[in-house]
């Protein structure tokens, strides 16, 4: 397939295949008349509204890969009231989004790798039905935001493998309410670190929560902020399953630290090889 070189010493005027153009919404145009476009790759940069981004974009199904350069530098700059970009398939790697109000929107099965979002409302939103794969994630809110930022927001039935998280001052780190309570998704976390500062007040119930998927998640640190002051701290986990498909929900090689509630569970739960420090209460059931 062919490739859109995308450059902010690019311009629009270019065919992007052999010269970059200089935005990102002139490589989608090129993708979307094209179909022979499999892949945007652009060169480090900020890529703005201001320099004549328009953002949201929606990447055409034929692309199957949107990166930016190895290491990092790549940055799509949004004004914090518009979402990023939708994606029904394909990977996106190496790229930084900042100030959306959702970042990335999921609506089919995609790959995510090296990805950081700073600064948006939600992380990345997944409609139901879909399927990430994600390796290497990290999404940044504001130390002592009375607002905070979600980090994933799950809807509905949706599969979710997830190895390398790192969360600060993001709560819910991993929202994934399952409102049909009819048939089970899978969710498994592997090596997530999930920090809040102890001024970081947010309004979410717990800073992981799970309703009605197989789930799963090991060798990774909750650390809810908590700092023995009245009405401070979070509340780590909160599992729930009502399907009585769902196998026993498991937590392994794991710490939870200085929450008001370490683990809040309605279901079947494993804990192995796990522990629970400085929080008010341990573990609790509903």
């Amino acid at each position: 397939g062919l490739t859109v070189l995308v450059s902010t010493e690019g311009n629009d005027a270019h065919d992007g295949l052999t010269l970059p153009v200089e935005t990102l919404k002139r490589a989608v145009e090129i993708a979307t008349d094209n179909p022979d476009v499999t892949d945007i790759v652009l060169a480090p940069g900020r890529y703005t509204m201001r320099q004549g981004e328009t953002f949201p974009y929606k990447l055409p199904t034929t692309v199957v890969g949107i990166s930016g350069a190895p290491g990092g530098g790549s940055v799509l700059v949004g004004t914090g009231s518009e979402g990023g970009l939708t994606l029904e398939g394909g990977q996106i790697q190496d790229l930084e989004l900042e100030s959306f109000a959702t970042a990335i929107e999921v609506r089919g099965a995609v790959r995510v790798k090296s990805l950081r979002i700073t600064a948006s409302a939600t992380g990345i939103h997944a409609s139901s039905g879909a399927t990430l794969r994600i390796d290497d994630l990290q999404i940044t809110g504001n130390a002592g935001a009375f607002t905070c930022a979600t980090g994933l927001e799950l809807d509905g039935i949706t599969d979710l493998t997830l190895t390398g998280l790192t969360t600060h001052d993001i709560s819910p780190a991993v929202h994934a309410p399952n409102m049909r309570h009819q048939e089970a998704g899978a969710i498994d976390i592997t090596g997530a670190m999930i920090t809040l500062s102890p001024t970081t007040i947010c309004n979410a119930a717990s800073v992981l929560h799970v309703e009605d998927a197989t789930f799963l998640l090991s060798d990774s640190t909750v650390d809810g902020g908590f700092d023995g002051q009245p009405g401070g701290g979070h509340f780590g986990i909160s599992l729930l399953a009502t399907l009585a498909s769902i196998p026993p929900m498991t937590i392994t090689r794991t710490t939870v630290r200085r929450t008001s509630s370490g683990i809040s569970v309605n279901g079947p739960l494993r804990i192995e090889h796990s522990e629970i420090t400085d929080s008010a209460t341990g573990i609790a059931s509903r």
